[in-house]
C-alpha cells in the first residue's frame, strides 16, 4: 500500500507510508486512513514512528478482543477498533501540533536561529522592544532576566541567545512527547530517551573538543588549559561528589558534638504528576519540580521558621523510572525536636490529594538515622553517588530499574540537565561559595575569624568551618564571613566593564567579615584559543580512540590515573566531557584536589561556576 499523492522532495523526506517505519502495513488497514497516518508518522520525529504504528496497529487489531461495557463484556467491532486506533493517532497529531522545535535538525534549528535573529531586530527597530517580547510569546519562549531594555535588545538581536533558546525547548518537547508516549519509564527508557542522552553526550564530546583547543591567561602571562581548570571544578563529577560527601560528613560530625538526631525523609508527588498514572496531568517534569515541589519546601520551611525549629542537611531531588522527580530528605536537629519537624513534613506531603489510595504508605517515608544502623553519612552515600557519578556502585542493582547504578548515573545527569533540575540543594549551615573562596588563601591571616575559617576549609574540615562561622543557628546574613563581591574595570581606561548584553555583573572577589575584607582572586583572566600546535608529539603520548571499542571500554581505559595534561588526552573527539574528566585528582587548597602541584597555583585568580 503506497501512498503516490506527493512526491518525494528530498531523498531522506519519505511520504510513502510503508518507507516511514520500515514496518509492512496490515491489510486490514483501509487506504482511507493511510493519509492520516502519514501525516501524524511525519509530524513526529524518526525514532518515535515505530512505537506509534505499533501501538496503532495494537489498538486496530482489538476487534477480535473483548471489552466491559458497563456490566458488559462485548465485542469490540471492527469500526469501533479502526475508531479507537484513529483517536489515538489524532490525540498524537494535536498534541505535537505546536511543538515547532519538536522535528527539526541541528542545521535547521541554527538557521531558524539566525532569521529570528534578524527578524527580532528589524521588528524592535521598527515598533519598539514590545515586537521582540510579542515574538517570544509566538515562539512560547520565556522573557529572558535583563537588568534593562538594552540589555534585553542585546539578546534578542543575538544568534547565539536564540539558539539555546531553541536547543532547550527542542530537547524539552522531545523528552515530553516521549514521557507521552510510554518511552520513558521503568523497563523501558528510564530517566530519559534514548536520543536524547546520546544527543548530550555528543554535545558533551563537542563541548570538550573546544576546551582542549582553549588556555585561560592572566594579566600576568600565566596561562592554564582549559581542561586542567575544568578537572579542578566541580565541573567534575569525581571533585563534586567527594565535596558533597565531605560537606556531609561535616554536618555529621556537627550534629553528633551537640548531640543532635538525624532523619531521612521521601516525599513523593501524588500520582496525577506521574505520567505512568491513568490521571497523568501530563505535567513536565520540570513543572513537578518548579511548581509542586519548591512551594510544598517552602511552606514547609516557613513553618519550622515559625515554630522555631533550626535544622539543617541536605535535599536531593531525583527521578522516578518515568521522569517525575521525588525527593530524598536528610535532616539533622535537636533531639527534642524530632517529633514536630516529622509531623510538619508529613502534613505538608499529604495536604494535596492525601486522600488517594496509598497516599499514607507511598507519598510519605521517614527514617530514624542511629549509630546501631549506621551513620548518616553512609546511609545517604548512595543516593549521592547514583546521582552523580556512580562511584563504587559498580555491581548495584538500582530496584526501580532494573539496571546497574553506576550505568543509570549519566541518564540521570542528563534529566537533570535536560529539565533543568537542580539535584542537590544544602539546607541551613554555611556558605559553601566562602568555603571555595578561603580554600584559595595561602599563608596566615590577620583576621581571627577569617584565619580560623582558613584553616578548617583548608584542611577539609567542614564542622570546623560551621563553628568558625557561627554554627548551624546562625542565619546566612548573620554568619562572620561572607563572600566579596564587586565590579570589574579595565585598567587601561577605568571604566566598569560589562556582559556581552552590556549588563554590569558583580564578581566575587574575595571574603569580607565587618572589619576585614580580603581579596582571594588576584588576577583577571581570560579564555583564548590556543594557536595551531605543531605536530612534534610522539605516538605514544597520543591517546587516540578506536572507532572499534565502545563507549565504556574507552571510560575504563581513561580511568587510570594519567598526567593532568592536553597533550595526553590527545584526539578528544570522541570522549564525552564528563567520562575525560573522571580521573582521580588531587587534592589542594587550590584546586580542590588531592596534593599542591605548581601549575595549579597559577590560577588561584580563575574558576568556573559550580553546577549546583
Amino acid at each position: 500500500m503506497v501512498l503516490k499523492s506527493r512526491p518525494k522532495p528530498v531523498q531522506n523526506d519519505l511520504y510513502e507510508f510503508n518507507h516511514i517505519t520500515d514496518v509492512p502495513v496490515p491489510n486490514f488497514v483501509k487506504s482511507m486512513d493511510c493519509r492520516s497516518i502519514a501525516d501524524t508518522l511525519l509530524a513526529v520525529p524518526y525514532a518515535f514512528r515505530h512505537d506509534l504504528l505499533d501501538e496503532y496497529v495494537q489498538r486496530y487489531s482489538k476487534f477480535q478482543s473483548e471489552a466491559k461495557i458497563g456490566n458488559k463484556s462485548e465485542a469490540i467491532s471492527f469500526k469501533q477498533a479502526r475508531l479507537n486506533a484513529n483517536e489515538y493517532f489524532l490525540t498524537v497529531r494535536n498534541y505535537v501540533k505546536g511543538h515547532r522545535c519538536l522535528n527539526s535538525s541541528d542545521a535547521s534549528l541554527r538557521s531558524k536561529a539566525k532569521h529570528l535573529a534578524r527578524y527580532a531586530a528589524v521588528q524592535i527597530k521598527n515598533t519598539g522592544i514590545s515586537a521582540g517580547l510579542h515574538l517570544l510569546d509566538t515562539h512560547s519562549i520565556a522573557a529572558p532576566n535583563a537588568d534593562s531594555s538594552e540589555s534585553l535588545k542585546a539578546r534578542l538581536v543575538d544568534e547565539q541567545w536564540w539558539i539555546q533558546q531553541l536547543i532547550k525547548k527542542q530537547d524539552r518537547q522531545f523528552e515530553q512527547t516521549a514521557i507521552r508516549l510510554g518511552r520513558v519509564r521503568k523497563h523501558k527508557q528510564v530517566y530519559v530517551s534514548n536520543e536524547t542522552l546520546e544527543k548530550i553526550i555528543s554535545r558533551q564530546k563537542r563541548s570538550l573538543a573546544m576546551m582542549e583547543n582553549k588556555v585561560a591567561i592572566s594579566d600576568e602571562g600565566d596561562e592554564v588549559d582549559m581542561l586542567d581548570i575544568l578537572k579542578g571544578s566541580p565541573a567534575n563529577p569525581a571533585v563534586r561528589r567527594a565535596e558533597l560527601m565531605n560537606r556531609l560528613h561535616g554536618f555529621e560530625q556537627y550534629g553528633d558534638a551537640h548531640g543532635h538526631s538525624a532523619e531521612f525523609y521521601t516525599i513523593t508527588a501524588p500520582s496525577y504528576y506521574h505520567a505512568n498514572s491513568s490521571k497523568h496531568n501530563q505535567w513536565t517534569p520540570r513543572q513537578v519540580q518548579k511548581h509542586y515541589f519548591s512551594p510544598l519546601w517552602a511552606k514547609i520551611r516557613a513553618k519550622l521558621k515559625y515554630k522555631g525549629l533550626n535544622v539543617y542537611g541536605f535535599r536531593i531531588a531525583e527521578a522516578h523510572g518515568d521522569a517525575c522527580p521525588h525527593w530524598h530528605i536528610l535532616l539533622f536537629m535537636p533531639k527534642n525536636a524530632v517529633s514536630t519537624v516529622r509531623a510538619i513534613l508529613k502534613d505538608y506531603a499529604l495536604r494535596e490529594s492525601g486522600d488517594e489510595k496509598g497516599a499514607t504508605k507511598n507519598r510519605f517515608d521517614h527514617k530514624t538515622i542511629t549509630k546501631e544502623k549506621g551513620s548518616a553519612i553512609g546511609y545517604i552515600a548512595k543516593y549521592i553517588s547514583k546521582n552523580v557519578d556512580g562511584f563504587g556502585m559498580k555491581n548495584d542493582i538500582e530496584a526501580e530499574t532494573g539496571i546497574p547504578i553506576n550505568e543509570s548515573a549519566q541518564r540521570v545527569r542528563a534529566w537533570a540537565s535536560v529539565w533543568g533540575i537542580r539535584q542537590f540543594q544544602q539546607i541551613g549551615g554555611s556558605s559553601i561559595t566562602v568555603w571555595r573562596e578561603l580554600r584559595r588563601l595561602d599563608g596566615k591571616q590577620d583576621d581571627p575569624k577569617i584565619e580560623a575559617a582558613r584553616l578548617a576549609a583548608d584542611k577539609g574540615n567542614w564542622q570546623a568551618y560551621l563553628e568558625a562561622q557561627g554554627g548551624t543557628d546562625t542565619l546566612r546574613k548573620d554568619q562572620h564571613i561572607s563572600p566579596y563581591r564587586c565590579y570589574r574595570y579595565n585598567a587601561e581606561t577605568g571604566e566598569v566593564t560589562t556582559n556581552q548584553y552590556g549588563e554590569l555583573v558583580d564578581h566575587i572577589q574575595g571574603v569580607a567579615t565587618v572589619d576585614t575584607t580580603v581579596k582571594t582572586r588576584l588576577k583577571n583572566w581570560t579564555i583564548q584559543q590556543k594557536p595551531e600546535p605543531e605536530n612534534t608529539a610522539h605516538p605514544s603520548q597520543i591517546s587516540v580512540i578506536s572507532p572499534n571499542k565502545t563507549v565504556e571500554q574507552d571510560v575504563q581505559r581513561l580511568l587510570t590515573p594519567v598526567p593532568c595534561s592536553s597533550t595526553v588526552l590527545g584526539h578528544v573527539e570522541n570522549l564525552d566531557l564528563e567520562t575525560v574528566l573522571a580521573f582521580d585528582l588531587p587534592w589542594s587548597s587550590v584546586n580542590n584536589c588531592r596534593i599542591p602541584e605548581k601549575k595549579y597555583k597559577a590560577f588561584a585568580g580563575f574558576s568556573l561556576p559550580s553546577r549546583e
